[in-house]
């Protein structure tokens, strides 16, 4: 099914035999801007990854998450 379009706008293909892989086995953080998807087919089996890179005005992780408030006060207490 090659000529089928993507219903997802994030995923992966299979390598060997095209299966639509909607989320990566394993995530890696590299360094500040590399991180490493592990793939794994549950049709055919396959393994591989990709090394998907940040844009380089982007903004590092440690950074954004100063701002943000993950547990933030409830009823204003």
């Amino acid at each position: 099914m090659k000529n089928r379009q993507s219903m997802f706008m994030f995923g992966m293909r299979c390598v060997r035999c095209d299966h639509e892989i909607i989320a990566p086995h394993e995530t890696e953080l590299l360094d500040e801007k590399v991180i490493r998807h592990l793939w794994h087919c549950p049709s055919c089996k396959a393994r591989f990854e990709s090394f998907p890179r940040f844009p380089k005005d982007a903004k590092m992780v440690k950074e954004v998450m100063k701002s943000v408030d993950i547990f933030p006060l409830l009823n204003g207490t």
